[in-house]
Parts: structure tokens; C-alpha cells; sequence
């Protein structure tokens, strides 16, 4: 697995979009799964925020043999007003998978809040987006699922960003985050975290 960091300039694009009919992200207690809704930088400006870190974009592949799954996964993290990060995500399935990815797990949580703040921009790049968000009851894992209702982020296709706002002050770069496909679990290290 290959890291690059880059900058990428995306919310002077997002802060101008706005998309009506959208809603501030959903409440995720520990222990809990939530439906999200969508939501946007016109409908919340709370998501305005700065990036002193580049964009992490990290390289994943992995099979079974008969199942392949390969592609990037782009984060990022930025403080928002309130001085906290919100950690941003977004998939991008390689068109020579053979297997959609269907959810994407972020482990290390357990310093956030024990309530987060967590749900998709309909103001940036991408096509699919995640039906529900989860949290372990030790709080230390977030996952994010593309269910049937909408579809899994298929080979070719890329996720809409989605976010966690972490409630926290500081974060590093010892987080794993895990993608599922079926029976393939593709995990990658070395991702942002809160602390």
C-alpha cells in the first residue's frame, strides 16, 4: 500500500454550492446506529473549516482469489470554529475491482466524545453515499455502510465525502481504517485519528 499527501482545494468549491432541502448531520451515540440524511456547507456552516494537514491518500488492494477490490481512500482532517477537527472520508473504487465496497470501518474513537456528530456532503465530488452510521458500545469504532437500499461504492465508481465531527482538539496519524466487500477486508494504517 502506497500514502500520498497532497493538498487538494475542495471547500472553496463546496462553500459556494448550495443544494436545497438538506439537514444539519445526525446525532451517533455509543452503542448506536443512525440513519443519515445529507447535509451541506449552505445548510450548515459549521462545516466551514481549516486544513493545516494535507489530504492523506492512501492506496488499498486486496482478494481471495476469486473477489478483488483495489482503489484509493482520501481523508482529511480540518478544525472547524469551534477549534475541534472533523475527519473527512471518500472511496474510490478502481474499476478493475470485481466487488463493490459496502462499508468502511474507522477504528481509534474511543477518546472522542461519547456522541458524535456524523453524516455525507451532498456539496462536494463523488456518487455514492453511506445509508447508516454505527458506533461500537466501547466507542471505539465508527462504521460507515452503503447498503442495498443505495448500493455499494461499485468498481468505477467513487463515494461522496462523509465526516465525523470528532468533538476533539488533536489527532495523529495511528488510526486504521477497514473496507469491507463481501469477504474481503481491505485495512489500511497509518490514518488520522482524534486524540
Amino acid at each position: 500500500m502506497k500514502t500520498r499527501s497532497r493538498k487538494i482545494p475542495f471547500f472553496a468549491a463546496l462553500a459556494t454550492l448550495a443544494i436545497p432541502g438538506v439537514a444539519f448531520g445526525a446525532l451517533l451515540p455509543s452503542g448506536s446506529t443512525t440513519s443519515l440524511g445529507s447535509t451541506s456547507y449552505a445548510a450548515d456552516p459549521s462545516l466551514g473549516c481549516t486544513r493545516g494537514e494535507p489530504d492523506q491518500l492512501d492506496d488499498f488492494e486486496c482478494g481471495d482469489g476469486s473477489d478483488h477490490l483495489k482503489g484509493t481512500l482520501q481523508t482529511f482532517v480540518c478544525k472547524n470554529g469551534s477549534g475541534t477537527f472533523d475527519h473527512y472520508y471518500r472511496i474510490i473504487n478502481d474499476a478493475s475491482s470485481n466487488v463493490g465496497v459496502q462499508s468502511m470501518s474507522t477504528v481509534g474513537w474511543n477518546t472522542a466524545a461519547p456522541t458524535v456528530v456524523v453524516d455525507w456532503r451532498t456539496d462536494g465530488l463523488g456518487n455514492e453515499y453511506p445509508k447508516t452510521a454505527s458506533r461500537s458500545s466501547d466507542n471505539k469504532v465508527i462504521t460507515f455502510s452503503f447498503d442495498a437500499g443505495v448500493g455499494p461504492v461499485a468498481p468505477g465508481s467513487d463515494s461522496r465525502f462523509f465526516f465525523v465531527k470528532s468533538a476533539r482538539s488533536s489527532f495523529d496519524t495511528s488510526g486504521e481504517i477497514n473496507l469491507s466487500a463481501g469477504s474481503l477486508t481491505c485495512a489500511i494504517h497509518g490514518t488520522y485519528r482524534p486524540l
